[in-house]
């Protein structure tokens, strides 16, 4: 469900700060996304003050639920984002993650499977060299490719 969920890449990150970086990965998907006061906004950045969505070796996972379908957008800093990560380490990928309403097993074994591209320390260092959308969505593809879709989907 990753790949076919992934919307927008952004292979540049500019953003230096978490907003940002979440404001930047909104706008891909669609400029409303990224207004003030717009629902996916609202919750995703509600989402991250509550707590930091950094899951270590450099990969953040920014997510809320939402009304409309699953949707992702991954971003890629070479200068890192600072995300108040717990290792103190900046973030350099980036999934943003909006999941519909009541479909929370689905949104839960989503975020497990990015959190299994993470727990590869190489990951971001891939990613971090792919230098296009092609090449990242390639690098995300082929990654979740090597291990097998759990019984049930995602």
């Amino acid at each position: 469900m990753l790949s076919r969920s992934l919307s927008a890449v952004v292979p540049a990150l500019r953003a230096n700060g978490r907003e940002g970086a979440i404001g930047e990965l909104l706008a891909a998907l669609s400029p409303a996304h990224s207004s003030s006061g717009h629902p996916a906004a609202e919750a995703v950045l509600s989402r991250e003050r509550t707590a930091s969505t950094a899951i270590g070796n450099h990969v953040a996972v920014p997510h809320a639920k939402w009304d409309g379908d699953f949707t992702i957008a991954v971003g890629v800093s070479a200068d890192g984002v600072e995300f108040n990560a717990m290792d103190g380490k900046k973030v350099h990928v980036v999934f943003l993650v909006l999941s519909p309403r009541g479909r929370a097993v689905e949104h839960l074994k989503l975020l497990a499977r990015i959190a299994r591209l993470a727990s590869d320390e190489r990951f971001w260092e891939r990613m971090k060299s792919a230098g296009s959308a092609d090449a990242i969505s390639g690098i995300i593809r082929a990654e979740e490719g090597a291990f097998q879709t759990p019984k049930g989907g995602c």
